[in-house]
């Protein structure tokens, strides 16, 4: 299970600097997430049609599939210290790749189709592009909780591992935030906190799986 490890560590790895791409773009070179007015953010979506596309394939599909690795590399990783545990957030994590990827496809398809009919109909453009934002935010991204689940489940299975607290700590952290994004009073904050702690969280268990090795495989190395 040496190569599932790694690529799970490759694939988590990845993820953290899919968040980093995506608020970077999102944020900074188009500021989609700072404009509140719709028919701008729609504005944008068609001036900036390729690159938002080409970006959600990279922040959306990819980093579902590549969640996909990782979920089952951490699966095999702490299954012996919480097997019924770790069904429940494998099945949780497989739930949100599949949301994430659907996410971004539907974000893309919508933003073409929406392009077409603007050239025609620019108010029923915005009608349609509202109805896509909804569902695109919906599930990639609105509510965590899905994502929220997966990361307690798996940090509490890795606290029952006794090694490495101080990450599965903050993947505590992390996912109780990601949760409480259902509620709407705290969804802004929970988000927020989320998505910078799960940057972080990646990256250290990226990091964790590329270089540590298993108890059973230290004891078993050849002198």
């Amino acid at each position: 299970m040496k190569s599932l490890r790694l690529w799970g560590g490759l694939a988590a790895i990845y993820e953290a600097m899919a968040y980093i791409a995506g608020m970077a773009f999102f944020m900074g070179a188009v500021d989609y997430m700072g404009t509140a007015n719709p028919e701008s953010r729609l504005r944008l979506v068609i001036d900036n049609l390729a690159a938002m596309s080409a970006m959600n394939v990279f922040i959306y599909v990819i980093f579902g599939f590549m969640l996909l690795v990782l979920v089952f590399a951490l699966n095999e990783r702490w299954k012996d210290h919480g097997p019924s545990l770790l069904k429940v957030a494998t099945a949780s994590g497989i739930i949100w790749a599949g949301v994430v990827i659907a996410s971004g496809m539907i974000f893309n398809v919508g933003a073409q189709k929406v392009a077409l009919i603007h050239a025609e109909d620019p108010e029923g453009a915005l009608t349609v592009w509202l109805a896509v934002e909804a569902v695109a935010d919906g599930l990639g991204g609105g509510v965590e909780i899905l994502g929220g689940v997966w990361v307690t489940l798996v940090s509490i299975a890795g606290l029952r591992s006794k090694s490495m607290a101080a990450m599965h700590y903050l993947g505590l952290l992390v996912g109780l935030a990601g949760i409480v994004t259902i509620v709407p009073p705290a969804g802004a904050i929970g988000g927020i906190v989320f998505g910078l702690g799960q940057i972080i969280w990646f990256l250290w268990i990226g990091i964790y799986l590329i270089w540590s090795k298993p108890a059973g495989e230290m004891q078993n190395r050849p002198l």
